[in-house]
């Protein structure tokens, strides 16, 4: 009669307990409009872990750390991907009627909205300059989306951004030029930036952590402006200035995490300058501090330990690069560019590492010859592993018996009259392993 021993995963804080990752960082490979891959980056090494291929022209990358899936605009395909983090599994969001040539998009806080900007014809106004709302519904993978409404925003809308409270969304309109601010409740414009000038080039933003303010770069006349969503208007319009006696150009800008600094990706000098913003609706710029990047400065994501990369996404070239920034909420440096084979790098999402609570392994069934076993899903896992030996303590495991992303598993090739011990490795999209115990024997 065969025997099974049945094992399940190590708990968190027992003696067997292991180091998680902080997380991994997904930037997209925009390459200049010939780009087709995310990419997956170990801060911990600064190294490419994986790419994986999502379609064409990937622009911005938004993240749903509740439902663990990253939604990525492609702007060739006309179409947006979504993306399990921890499998790097990749699906089509099918979106009827979506508008041609989607660049920038975010989610509403509650991840049940998708907000995309959608270009149509560089430089021809047609229906598809606008502002889709996506209704989520994430009983389904990939998740069933529908578009609830369209709201036209004039020629090049770019950048979507939602407040904290999910009420109010800002978009910037490059070429145009206009701000909109769109109530979320009616869907209407609510407030539209007055006396813009032809050459604004309203295009990046920044949502402040904790108040009501967003703020937004003006690419072609190098100012800031404050958006206080308390009072449905621009407060403050702050001058961009560095040394170098060329505009500054900024294509973004990003609070850091406390919200007491922003940090501007002056694209054209290939700088990136800081401001203090401990009273956010009264930015100062700290002049003292122009951090020299690489070419076409884009994108800026936080990391653990007071870094952080900056996409240098080298407009014109297929090729681009990263910058660490250091030490951003004292005294910061650079360094690098590295990971110079990035197709021109544009947008970031963070990724924490997941440490759950463990899951029971239970048998479903057995026979003479085989044995189906089953676990409750961990989040954050990559991969699962099961292993099979004749002894409780093998001291080897050897390889395994099963490997995959679903949560049961069949062994098939088992001998009668022999006693059996199974173990489960779980594998993080972080790449931490932990492995179960052996409960009875």
């Amino acid at each position: 009669m065969t025997t099974i021993i049945i094992a399940s995963l190590l708990s968190a804080g027992s003696a067997f307990a292991w180091d998680v990752p902080d997380g991994f960082v997904l930037v997209t490979e925009w390459g200049f409009f010939d780009g087709t891959t995310v990419a997956k980056i170990d801060p911990a090494t600064d190294q490419i872990v994986t790419k994986v291929t999502v379609g064409d022209s990937p622009n911005f990358i938004t993240y749903d750390s509740v439902r663990r899936i990253a939604y990525v605009s492609l702007h060739d395909d006309n179409k947006i991907a979504a993306l399990k983090v921890d499998t790097l599994e990749v699906a089509d969001l099918s979106i009827a009627n979506l508008g041609k040539a989607p660049i920038g998009i975010t989610l509403t806080p509650d991840g049940l909205r998708l907000l995309a900007a959608t270009r149509g014809t560089d430089g021809v106004i047609s229906e598809d300059d606008r502002l889709d709302i996506i209704s989520l519904n994430h009983t389904t993978w990939p998740p069933a989306a529908s578009i609830i409404t369209s709201i036209f925003t004039g020629l090049h809308p770019i950048r979507p951004l939602v407040n904290n409270a999910g009420t109010y969304a800002v978009v910037t309109v490059r070429n145009e030029p206009a701000i909109l601010i769109i109530d979320l409740a009616t869907y209407q414009v609510v407030y539209e930036a007055p006396n813009l000038p032809p050459n604004a080039e309203p295009e990046g933003g920044d949502v402040h952590p904790t108040e009501n303010i967003i703020y937004v770069t003006q690419h072609g006349v190098n100012v800031i402006e404050v958006i206080d969503l308390d009072v449905l208007s621009i407060v403050k319009h702050v001058p961009i200035t560095n040394s170098t006696g060329f505009p500054a150009n900024p294509s973004t800008i990003r609070f850091i995490p406390e919200g007491t600094r922003a940090f501007v990706s002056a694209q054209s000098i290939n700088r990136v300058l800081m401001f203090d913003t401990a009273d956010p609706k009264n930015p100062v710029q700290v002049s003292s501090v122009e951090l020299q990047v690489g070419p076409q400065p884009h994108h800026i994501v936080w990391l653990p330990g007071d870094r952080g990369y900056v996409a240098n996404s080298n407009n014109g070239n297929y090729y681009g690069s990263l910058s660490v920034i250091n030490n951003y909420s004292g005294t910061p440096t650079v360094s690098g560019p590295i990971l110079t084979t990035l197709a021109a790098p544009l947008s970031f999402a963070y990724v924490e590492c997941v440490d759950s609570p463990p899951a029971s392994v239970i048998m479903l069934s057995k026979n003479d010859n085989d044995v189906l076993l089953s676990w409750q899903p961990v989040t954050g896992t990559a991969l699962y592993s099961v292993y099979r030996a004749t002894l409780p303590n093998p001291g080897s495991w050897g390889t395994p018996v099963w490997t995959g992303t679903t949560t049961n598993a069949s062994d098939p090739a088992l001998s009668n009259s022999e006693n059996y011990y199974y173990i489960l490795q779980r594998t993080s999209s972080c790449g931490a392993q932990t492995y179960s115990v052996v409960l009875n024997e």
